[in-house]
């Protein structure tokens, strides 16, 4: 078992998070508990609580490395020269590749249940909204001079909903009751009907 000394608290956090993620990705959520992140780093619970204000905030911090990563995705998800419309339809299927590819963590993010009066740190609310920033971009340049800075974040906003409401359903296996099997080709229909929708703006 290590010792507390042996690593800084910055690499006893690292280490945590790695074993956190090493855990989600072979357990999925169920096994994801102090216990089993302790035993994977070869200390013992309570020095999980020298690193973390609780298991909310190594959720919290756990899941900025999602975002991370997701807004990665997204970015190389661009084309630069491509026109507005087929980058959101681009970063829309980089979206789902990404939760896709990465289940758990996406699960971890998007369907862990929080007390009703828990209130998400300022610098996670920041963290969340510059995963938008993609999608505000390509819409600003859609919309041009007529598109207000409201009505940018706004339509960023819903088509993401859209987005994470089709894969939501996917991945529950209702869509496929309802006979539709393609993901990314109600995806771009989806989009299509939201990019028109922008269009008639003024």
């Amino acid at each position: 078992m290590g010792r507390r000394s042996e690593h800084t608290l910055e690499q006893l956090k690292e280490m945590a998070l790695d074993a956190a993620e090493g855990i989600l990705r072979d357990q999925g959520l169920a096994g994801l508990n102090t216990r089993a992140i302790a035993k994977a780093m070869g200390y013992t619970s309570g020095t999980l609580y020298l690193i973390f204000t609780n298991f909310d905030d190594l959720v919290l911090q756990l899941n900025r490395r999602t975002i991370i990563g997701m807004a990665r995705a997204v970015e190389q998800a661009l084309v630069p020269g491509q026109s507005p419309e087929d980058n959101i339809r681009s970063i829309c299927r980089a979206y789902l590749a990404f939760g896709r590819e990465h289940r758990p963590h996406w699960d971890l993010l998007f369907q862990r249940l929080w007390p009703q009066d828990f209130v998400y740190p300022a610098w996670y609310v920041a963290e969340m909204g510059k995963s938008l920033g993609p999608f505000e971009n390509e819409i600003s340049r859609l919309l041009g001079a007529k598109g207000t800075q409201a009505q940018v974040a706004l339509a960023g906003r819903a088509i993401w909903c859209s987005v994470q409401g089709i894969h939501t359903l996917f991945a529950s296996g209702r869509m496929e009751r309802l006979g539709v099997a393609s993901m990314d080709k109600l995806i771009d229909f989806q989009v299509d009907l939201l990019i028109q929708g922008l269009k008639q703006l003024s």
